[in-house]
């Protein structure tokens, strides 16, 4: 249970740097203390499982994904390849937060970069950011193909799962979004 603690521990401080990165000090603070208090996180931390752990790979993840886009630096990008291959690595169902990241760079580029795809795909062979970011997700792709055949397999992991319905999917979003149980 300890490293689910620790996990949990190191989430809350990269809560704290994303906060800070996008909204300020003050919000920072708020931020982390409401999600130090959050009763999932809490619960996620205090499992022997590995939940604490996806939690933290996916937040520092997320951290590193928000600094490299701002700053285009070499470090951040390595770190954000790194996090996004050991959550990969350790959660099949982690490739739901890199699909995520891969739209959320469509939206940065064609509406906060205002680039159209013409000038995105002129951009892919100059030392731009849209070239270091495909370099990026190229390098994911390779590090991540072995887990590509277990993903479409019959039999993966998940394969115990029944299949969802609408009542079992509001119940899961109220129960992970909210302190009702």
């Amino acid at each position: 249970r300890m490293y689910s603690a620790l996990f949990g521990i190191l989430s809350i401080i990269f809560v704290f740097f994303i906060a800070k990165e996008l909204f300020g000090k003050k919000n920072a603070l708020l931020s982390s203390f409401l999600f130090a208090l959050s009763i999932p996180a809490i619960e996620l931390s205090q499992e022997a499982r590995l939940f604490s752990l996806h939690l933290f790979f996916g937040i520092a993840s997320t951290y590193f994904f928000i600094k490299a886009l701002r700053e285009n630096k070499i470090y951040q990008w390595g770190m954000y390849i790194t996090f996004t291959i050991l959550g990969l690595y350790t959660y099949l169902l982690f490739e739901f937060l890199l699909l995520f990241h891969i739209l959320y760079i469509v939206f940065y580029l064609m509406v906060i970069q205002s680039l159209s795809i013409k000038e995105i795909m002129g951009k892919l062979f100059k030392k731009t950011i849209v070239r270091r970011i495909l370099i990026v997700f190229l390098i994911i792709l390779l590090l991540s193909s072995p887990l590509i055949p277990i993903n479409f397999r019959g039999g993966h992991i998940e394969s115990w799962w029944e299949k969802p319905s609408l009542g079992k999917i509001i119940k899961t979003v109220v129960n992970f979004s909210t302190w009702i149980y």
